[in-house]
């Protein structure tokens, strides 16, 4: 992605995970686990939803112990990127 960045010719200012592994595990728990019940019934869909949000919310803490994992990089939510124009002396 840095390298892209400097294609456009800009500097690569920051670049890391848009999210930990814990918080996107933490999303994707939610939804499936939102969508399973409002299969049968739609109307479900969000109580469910809320259920799973605070049952799951734990996961969220697990961040900073997985961002220290050699795997840290390979998370659902990608990366994001801040780059600024290069200034010309």
């Amino acid at each position: 992605m840095k390298r892209l960045l400097e294609q456009a010719g800009l500097e690569c200012v920051r670049l890391e995970p848009a999210v930990g592994a814990g918080t996107g595990m933490y999303r994707i728990a939610v939804e499936f686990f939102a969508a399973l019940p409002a299969r049968l019934l739609p109307a479900l869909y969000l109580p469910a939803k809320a259920l799973a949000s605070v049952a799951f919310f734990p996961l969220v803490w697990l961040n900073g112990i997985l961002a220290r994992g050699t795997q840290s990089d390979r998370i659902p939510g990608g990366y994001f990127a801040i780059g600024v124009k290069k200034q010309i002396p």
